[in-house]
């Protein structure tokens, strides 16, 4: 699958049908196949409801997300993109955004959701 190739390398990408079903998914690969419309993240977000809502909308950034970052082993600021394709799926792509490191963890905690 094409999809499965344009991903294969990088983590930070994913790809999902409009339906909640996972296409791609490097950074979780146990993920691919499986329907994710109900996954809730730790707040109590619909996380997949709301990348497929963003998508429908014709796509654009999501509010950031306070999430462990498997590269420097702390928890930061994750920004997504959603890019809407073809009305059937999409594509998600993330970073973590960083913060000066002398601001206190809970104000960038605070700032990472605007």
């Amino acid at each position: 699958m094409i999809v499965n190739k344009l991903v294969k390398n990088n983590i930070e990408i994913f790809v999902l049908n409009y339906d909640g079903t996972f296409l791609s998914s490097p950074a979780h690969p146990e993920f691919i196949g499986t329907n994710q419309l109900n996954y809730q993240d730790t707040s109590g977000v619909f996380v997949v409801r709301e990348e497929i809502e963003k998508a429908k909308a014709g796509g654009g950034w999501l509010k950031g997300r306070w999430r462990f970052n498997p590269q420097t082993q702390e928890y930061g600021c994750r920004k997504i993109y959603i890019m809407p394709m073809k009305k059937e799926y999409l594509i998600g792509s993330w970073y973590f955004y960083p913060f000066n490191k002398e601001m206190p963890k809970a104000e960038q905690q605070a700032a990472c959701a605007l």
